[in-house]
């Protein structure tokens, strides 16, 4: 048994390493010198900031629904390499960047200030040391999954969903988690950014294919959090904070979401906040906020009418 190992990478518009994958090819060596082939691996490995999670998905989606079609090896004009590249964000917007006006001025102000406001958020101190994550996973089964769907809409509405649900349920976890005291709650918030898929944002040309990062971004900020401090013993108790919590996230989400400068939004801050994160006067103060990670596709594929439990 032996094994041939490879390895592939792509550039993204600068020199920075962004993904690559390593192809671990099996065999077999048999008397004759004959190579019988047993399977092939493929072991990918990105760079966060290049590729994030809703990257890697979908990448690996096309990858994956694409292989059937493409088992024969293809021709390439090699040379024209860079006419695959994505386009540059900016340009492949649904809207042109030069109408922006005070709305989006207005918009970053008020995005870029939440993030100052986030160091007088509620948090978990977690250290600066590295470490190794603890990871908890839940499995729900499809017919859990219906009863918590119906549940949110029948008694909210069907214009509310489980990404909703679960950003409600992440606030009473932390508070759960880590309680304030009772002097506490009235004075302190919990700031929530939002990872969002900004391919919603772009031409449909280009949000198909566009496997780089492009990430736009929200912020859900909960006030008053003496009304979702709950005994978390008493049920009516909790399924009430949860419906406050579930009706200031939709109201966060539909003011953001509603924006179609977005992503250009996005990446004004994430550029503001590469530079002061590399400045001499930012350091690491081990805090952090849970966050919820959704592009709310997965609410794309259930119905807005639920007409019973089954």
């Amino acid at each position: 048994m032996w094994w041939w190992w490879g390895r592939g990478r792509s550039w993204l518009m600068t020199t920075a390493w962004s993904w690559g994958g390593s192809w671990l090819i099996f065999s077999t060596m048999i008397p004759s010198i004959v190579l019988v082939w047993s399977g092939v691996a493929l072991l990918y490995h990105k760079v966060r900031i290049c590729n994030a999670f809703f990257s890697a998905r979908l990448f690996f989606g096309d990858l994956l629904r694409s292989l059937g079609h493409n088992l024969e090896a293809a021709r390439y004009d090699w040379g024209q390499e860079i006419k695959n590249l994505s386009a540059p964000l900016l340009d492949a917007l649904n809207i042109d960047i030069k109408t922006l006006s005070k709305d989006y001025d207005d918009s970053l102000e008020d995005f870029v200030a939440s993030m100052f406001r986030f160091d007088s958020s509620h948090s978990i101190q977690i250290g600066v040391e590295p470490g190794l994550p603890d990871t908890a996973v839940l499995q729900l089964k499809p017919r859990e999954c219906q009863k918590i769907i119906h549940g949110v809409k029948s008694r909210l509405g069907p214009d509310y969903t489980i990404t909703h649900l679960a950003q409600a349920a992440t606030l009473l976890a932390l508070l759960k988690t880590d309680p304030l005291s009772q002097e506490a709650l009235p004075e302190k918030s919990v700031i929530m950014p939002l990872p969002v898929n900004g391919r919603q944002y772009l031409r449909e040309e280009f949000a198909h294919c566009q496997y780089g990062s492009c990430q736009a971004c929200a912020v859900v900020e909960f006030d008053n959090l003496e009304q979702f401090a709950v005994d978390f013993e008493d049920k009516v108790a909790v399924i009430d904070a949860l419906v406050r919590a579930v009706e200031v996230t939709k109201k966060s989400y539909d003011y953001w979401l509603s924006k179609p400068f977005l992503l250009p939004l996005g990446l004004a801050k994430d550029n503001f906040l590469s530079a002061l994160l590399e400045s001499s006067e930012s350091q690491p103060d081990g805090k952090t906020v849970p966050i919820i990670a959704s592009d709310g596709l997965n609410d794309q594929y259930i119905p807005k009418t639920v007409s019973s439990q089954d």
